[in-house]
């Protein structure tokens, strides 16, 4: 499945740089091996199912490889931290397959038909170790850049970040659909293009702008996931509180502020901007 635009930018002759990164990041998420233990074989597949489900695509890894390239470094020298980032989104994606969490993403509807919940709980935990275990073993760099990587995703995956994005979509206390956005996805895409740019040794100011720019590619991402019908109807975040003529003008709107923020970086930026036309889909779909 090509998430978002995804399938529009590749027929539209998107990129080449952003499709091979992706092909790049994918081939090495593929060959990932957790344990060999065999008496771990149940957690280990309960891990692996998610991790091939790649319903919406390799988005979060993607805006940390191109984040870096834009900043001198090349998409294989972060695979580590780009998977990292997966990783971090599986755990959000587990917990949407759990009852107890009342949402099921398409992806992973029959998941506890194949693992029980105890499992897939253990799983969900078992990926972060995993996360900072590829950002600590296996991420080349200086020590300072890594660890400012590691710092970026543990803010983002906490109670300011997804976990806190879980809750409020869960508790139902969202007054708009950004507060919800907010937490649960977009601070993963910032988080994510400001791993890519720390690794590089970018600037304050290059951080800040690279992950804006992710910031609101994800909204035009997510709109996009909605608008074609990928995300269930009580999960439409967007689409749900804007209608869809709302939710259209914020993707242009975000599309807009991610490009300002790409000015902003004082970088050419040919990395990010591609990713934006790839999350965004260009042309966009013909309405109606």
């Amino acid at each position: 499945m090509r998430a978002g635009g995804a399938w529009v930018y590749e027929e539209s002759g998107g990129s080449g740089a952003v499709l091979s990164h992706e092909a790049l990041l994918e081939e090495y998420l593929q060959g990932i091996r957790f344990s060999s233990e065999r008496r771990l074989g149940d957690l280990v597949r309960a891990m692996r199912l998610p991790l091939l489900a790649d319903g919406e695509g390799r988005v979060y890894g993607l805006a940390c490889m191109e984040a870096a390239c834009d900043l001198g470094l090349e998409a294989k020298e972060v695979l580590p931290a780009a998977g990292a980032v997966e990783f971090a989104h599986i755990i959000s994606m587990i917990h949407d397959a759990l009852p107890a969490l009342g949402r099921v993403v398409p992806e992973l509807e029959s998941y506890l038909e194949d693992v029980d919940q105890a499992t897939a709980i253990l799983a969900g935990d078992g990926f972060w170790g995993e996360a900072l275990g590829l950002l600590t073993r296996e991420q080349r760099g200086a020590p300072e850049r890594v660890l400012r990587a590691v710092q970026e995703l543990a803010l983002a995956t906490g109670t300011g970040g997804m976990v806190g994005g879980q809750s409020v979509g869960l508790r139902g206390v969202a007054e708009r659909p950004e507060d919800v956005y907010r937490l649960k996805w977009g601070a993963l895409f910032r988080a994510s293009a400001r791993m890519g740019a720390a690794l590089a040794g970018g600037t304050e100011r290059e951080l800040d702008a690279l992950g804006r720019c992710a910031w609101y590619a994800g909204v035009c991402q997510r709109i996009s996931l909605e608008l074609d019908g990928l995300i269930p109807t009580e999960e439409r975040v967007f689409t749900g509180m804007l209608g869809r003529d709302g939710a259209l003008e914020l993707s242009g709107e975000a599309r807009r502020s991610a490009l300002a923020a790409l000015e902003d970086s004082g970088i050419e930026a040919r990395g990010m901007r591609g990713f934006l036309e790839y999350v965004v889909g260009v042309p966009r779909r013909k309405e109606g």
